[in-house]
């Protein structure tokens, strides 16, 4: 995929839970390893671009400044995980192209695409599966082999667990982001609950990942 410019910066926002269909509470937590949002980043280039090209995405509508309140967080019950799975599943049936390019052109795969292409696609397949927006969005990474890389992730408590949880075309399951830093994944930036905005992130104790 393209080597596009990626920045980090500063101010921490708490993840909250947020009402959705059928949560009529919140859950007890017994852990919370959940990624925290950072402060506004630079969006990767090729995002910038696909809003050129996208002003129908409710994503790419810019507000007169970053809407950084919290993302939502979904409760996890079988049906959705199941859900959550499923398009997973999907994702890694597209077959991924070597993308090089530094003029890399970000659309959703059908398919075939690279991993931007892949995340775009799991990110509408989970929204029109009624995950709501300020839940899913759009992350990025560095492989264990130093690669630039696009996932898509969802906030979500599973059994009592609050996590971050990916949606990886090179994984074969649905993961934490925990399990995928072990493996030697750093994890960099992502979509902001709203707008065409980014921002850096970090781990549950609060410190900045990149």
């Amino acid at each position: 995929m393209a080597r596009s410019i990626w920045a980090v910066g500063g101010t921490v926002v708490a993840i909250m839970i947020a009402g959705v269909p059928g949560a009529a509470q919140r859950p007890t937590l017994k852990t919370d390893h959940a990624l925290r949002d950072g402060g506004v980043s630079m969006p990767p280039g090729g995002w910038i671009d696909y809003c050129a090209h996208t002003a129908s995405d409710p994503a790419c509508r810019a507000a007169r400044k970053p809407d950084l309140r919290p993302g939502d967080v979904i409760p996890l019950d079988e049906a959705r995980w199941n859900q959550i799975e499923q398009i997973h599943a999907e994702l890694t049936k597209i077959e991924q192209t070597d993308e090089k390019r530094m003029d890399d052109h970000w659309v959703v795969a059908r398919t075939s695409g690279d991993c931007e292409d892949i995340a775009l696609a799991g990110r509408e397949k989970l929204i029109a599966a009624g995950f709501p927006r300020r839940a899913v969005r759009l992350t990025t990474a560095l492989t264990e082999d130093g690669d630039r890389h696009v996932v898509v992730t969802v906030d979500g408590i599973r059994d009592a667990t609050l996590d971050t949880w990916v949606l990886d075309n090179r994984s074969t399951r649905v993961t934490s982001w925990r399990k995928l830093e072990d493996s030697g994944y750093r994890f960099l930036t992502r979509q902001a609950p709203s707008g065409p905005y980014w921002v850096s992130l970090k781990g549950p104790d609060g410190k900045r990942l990149s």
